[in-house]
């Protein structure tokens, strides 16, 4: 909740909203400043935390998220906020990507795709709410 982001939009967490979202996103991203690597790479991000709402954030019952998003001198921060349970995903367990496929543990890869693609992912809980932001420099 600051005032430092320009774009400002509340979704159902429901997939529905997915495409409604990378639309959002991708329309507010400068072009042709913004690298198409950058593009899609900003897209998985943005796809990888909205399905972790979906999937996590509210139990299965409905909620919203307000995603925000700035632009800076060639960085953009996206910002994800929920009402759902406390949750830092920086916390869980990177997961062992070389682990035969059979013996992997559920869960995990979408936050650390996250933080691979991303150059800062910062995580907090204030006054019941989930606050996750993303930073990516081009």
């Amino acid at each position: 909740m600051s005032a430092s982001f320009e774009y400002e939009i509340t979704l159902s967490v429901s997939l529905s909203e997915l495409d409604r979202l990378q639309t959002w996103v991708e329309g507010h991203l400068p072009s042709p400043d913004c690298p198409e690597k950058v593009r899609s790479q900003i897209a998985i991000v943005t796809e990888e935390v909205f399905v972790n709402l979906i999937r996590y954030a509210y139990g299965g019952k409905p909620g919203t998220a307000v995603i925000r998003l700035s632009l800076r001198d060639r960085e953009a921060v996206l910002q994800f906020e929920d009402a759902g349970a406390g949750f830092n995903p920086l916390e869980y367990p990177i997961p062992d990507i070389n682990a035969d496929i059979t013996k992997r543990t559920v869960g995990g890869l979408g936050i650390h795709l996250t933080k691979t693609l991303s150059d800062e992912v910062v995580y907090s809980r204030t006054a019941g709410r989930n606050l996750l932001t993303v930073y990516k420099r081009w």
